[in-house]
C-alpha cells in the first residue's frame, strides 16, 4: 500500500481594486514509493511525539478543524445536476462532466474552499484525509486544483464569477478525470475556487451507510472503474495498528468483487481499503480508500495526532 505525500504549487494572489485579475491555477498532487513498514517501526513511530517545523514549511499549523457540511450519508458516489454557476460553467467546458459532477466531490471541494479561504493554506495531508472520508469520497487518487485571489468586499458574487470563469473554462477543457466536483468559497476578501478530480478506481453497486450504530459488518460490492485484475481483495483496520483482510463472497471474479468486512467492536472509525492485483504481482494498487463510523455518529471535528 502507499504511503501518500503531497507537495504544492505556489498560489498567486492576484486583483485589483473593484475587479479581479485572472489569477491562476495551483495543484496539489500526491506521489510515494512503495513501502512496507514493520510493525515494529510502527510501534516506534507511534510512540514518538510529532516535531513539526512549521518556518521550514511556511505553514500555520491547525491543532483542530470543524468541518461544515453538509455531508453525504452514504458511500456510493451519486451524480448530482449543476445547479451553481461554477458548475454550469465545469459541465459546459468539459461535457464529460454531467454524469461525473459526484456528490462527495462536490463536499469535498467545499471544505477545502472554506478551509483555503479562511487559512490562506491548503489542509495538511492528514486534515484533507479526514475530509475525504467524512465527504464519503472512495476515490483513492484526488487530484485539488484551487484558483485563488483577493477580491473586494463590494464585488457581487456575479461579477466574481464572471471574472473568473474564462480561466476556469480554460483549465476544465483539459481535465481528463472521471469525477470532478467544484465549489466556491469567500471569507473577508480572500476568495478561493477549488475543483476536485479523480479517476473511479472502482464503483461501488450498491450505497454503503456511513454511520450505522453496533455497526458488526461492513459489505462492499462492485467492480473496477477501469482496467482489470488478476484478484482483488480488502483489509479493515482492527484498532490502531492491526488490520485484518475482508472475507470474499459470492463466487464473483475481476472485475466484480464482493466484501464482508468484520468491524471491530469499539472502532470509533473503520477504514477499508480495496486493492487490485495483475497476475505474478506482489504489490497492488488501491482502487478504493473509504471510511465508516460504526458508533452510528461521524465525527465532523478533526484533531492533530498528539504524542
Amino acid at each position: 500500500m502507499k504511503q501518500m505525500n503531497r507537495w504544492l504549487v505556489a498560489v498567486v494572489l492576484v486583483v485589483g481594486s473593484g475587479c479581479a485579475t485572472t489569477p491562476k491555477w495551483a495543484s496539489a498532487t500526491t506521489m510515494a514509493e512503495e513501502k512496507f513498514p514493520s510493525r515494529t517501526e510502527i510501534q516506534t513511530l507511534a510512540q514518538k511525539p510529532p516535531k513539526l517545523d512549521t518556518a521550514k514549511l511556511g505553514r500555520d499549523v491547525v491543532d483542530a478543524w470543524e468541518l461544515a457540511g453538509p455531508f453525504p450519508d452514504s458511500l456510493d458516489a451519486t451524480v448530482v445536476p449543476a445547479t451553481s454557476d461554477w458548475e454550469k460553467a465545469l459541465v459546459a467546458a468539459g461535457p464529460r462532466f454531467a454524469n461525473g459532477l459526484t456528490e462527495d466531490h462536490r463536499c469535498l471541494a467545499r471544505e477545502i474552499a472554506r478551509y483555503e479561504a479562511k487559512r490562506k493554506q491548503l489542509p495538511g495531508h492528514s486534515l484533507q484525509r479526514f475530509m475525504e472520508f467524512r465527504c464519503a469520497t472512495t476515490a483513492r487518487h484526488v487530484s485539488i486544483n484551487t484558483l485563488s485571489g483577493t477580491v473586494p468586499k463590494d464585488v457581487k458574487d456575479a461579477e466574481w464569477f464572471a471574472q473568473w470563469k474564462a480561466e476556469l473554462t480554460k483549465y476544465a477543457a483539459r481535465q481528463s478525470a472521471d469525477l470532478a466536483g467544484i465549489a466556491a468559497f469567500r471569507d473577508g476578501e480572500n476568495a478561493v475556487l477549488v475543483l476536485v478530480t479523480s479517476e473511479a478506481g472502482a464503483i461501488l453497486g450498491k450505497p454503503v451507510p456511513l454511520a450505522t450504530k453496533d455497526m458488526k459488518t461492513v459489505e462492499l460490492r462492485g467492480r473496477l472503474g477501469r482496467g482489470g485484475a488478476h484478484r482483488i481483495s480488502a483489509r479493515i483496520n482492527q484498532g490502531a495498528l492491526d488490520s485484518a483482510e475482508c472475507r470474499t463472497l459470492d463466487a464473483v471474479s475481476p472485475p466484480e468483487f464482493a466484501f464482508e468486512c468484520a468491524v471491530r467492536a469499539g472502532d470509533a472509525r473503520a477504514v477499508i481499503e480495496i486493492a487490485a492485483f495483475d497476475e505474478g504481482r506482489i504489490l497492488g494498487r488501491k482502487v478504493i480508500d473509504l471510511a465508516v463510523w460504526p458508533t452510528g455518529q461521524a465525527a465532523n471535528v478533526w484533531s492533530r495526532a498528539k504524542g
